[in-house]
């Protein structure tokens, strides 16, 4: 699994079409002029005719998990066409062995006379990662900074809050209860810099736990939070919704004049009216993040959960 969003974003790319821009930026850095032409593919790639210097080539995409035969596929097309190629690039998010790339490559070159380059997974994250000037263009095409810090959480650490997830699964609706409040907490405390559990209660009749975390994480979103941030744990099949959130945000004013924002589990995640009250909240200065059980489960897959929360955030306040 690879280890950063950056990593992660490349690997699970949904369409072709959006490699095909990745790729063509990444050239035109390198000095290729890029000219896109051709239709598109069932996975959504296009093919491109580069310039550099007196040479021309081609570049297909792919996001194919058979990336060998799709590569000769490619070549034989673009053998085809009435153009006369000195090289061809062939991008894919698959990472095969340096050897097998390198084997194609040299077939390739064997059998049409180009020079063969095959942009595959490693290559694309060594440009994206280890080029500082590169790091823009995983932005506008990733959504991830790859110059930013992000924490790595050991897998006994992860296997711990899975094993805990999965206790909950099994158990009576009070102690369910109990267990999401504690896995919650020790998410927050163990997963995210500068950020801790300060205290807890539990509101037995609502099923309801809510604790206090002290924030002194300079991080998006947790910036502009204020020392003390109100967290809510709610494992019920209902969305949160505007009185409840009015609820919350009046508790977190009471807590500590500091402390202007809430974060909230709700399994069921938040209503649509819940939605534009946070988005108005956030526009008068009231920090509110609600993820639900599906950003949990990813939280556990991965244990990047400032970059989850991120992502909500963004789509919340923004």
């Amino acid at each position: 699994m690879p280890g950063t969003p950056t990593e992660r974003t490349l690997k699970r790319l949904e369409n072709g079409s959006r490699l095909e821009r990745l790729a063509e930026d990444l050239l035109y850095r390198e000095g290729y002029h890029v000219d896109p032409t051709g239709t598109r593919g069932t996975d959504g790639g296009r093919d491109s005719i580069l310039t550099r210097d007196d040479d021309t080539g081609i570049l297909h995409c792919s996001i194919s998990q058979s990336w060998e035969q799709k590569v000769k596929n490619d070549a034989e097309s673009a053998a085809d066409r009435p153009e006369s190629f000195e090289f061809f690039i062939f991008g894919t998010t698959q990472n095969p062995a340096a050897t097998k790339r390198d084997r194609v490559e040299e077939e390739l070159r064997e059998e049409y006379g180009w020079k063969a380059t095959i942009l595959d997974f490693e290559r694309l994250r060594n440009r994206l990662v280890g080029n500082p000037r590169n790091h823009d263009l995983a932005k506008e095409h990733l959504d991830t900074d790859p110059g930013r810090a992000h924490v790595d959480i050991s897998e006994s650490v992860l296997q711990d809050l899975r094993e805990q997830y999965e206790a909950i699964q099994d158990a009576e609706e009070r102690e369910a209860n109990r267990l999401v409040e504690s896995l919650v907490a020790d998410i927050f405390e163990k997963t995210i810099p500068d950020v801790n559990v300060r205290k807890s209660q539990f509101f037995g009749s609502t099923g309801v736990y809510e604790f206090i975390l002290t924030n002194n994480s300079s991080r998006y979103p947790w910036r502009g939070m204020g020392e003390f941030v109100f967290a809510d744990c709610k494992w019920r099949h209902q969305s949160v919704g505007v009185d409840s959130l009015r609820s919350m945000i009046r508790k977190a004013e009471s807590i500590h004049p500091e402390c202007s924002g809430c974060v909230i589990f709700s399994k069921e995640g938040v209503t649509d009216r819940g939605e534009q009250l946070i988005r108005w909240e956030f526009a008068q200065g009231t920090y509110v993040l609600v993820f639900d059980e599906a950003d949990l489960r990813e939280i556990l897959e991965e244990g990047y959960t400032d970059e989850v929360l991120e992502q909500i955030a963004d789509s919340m306040w923004l």
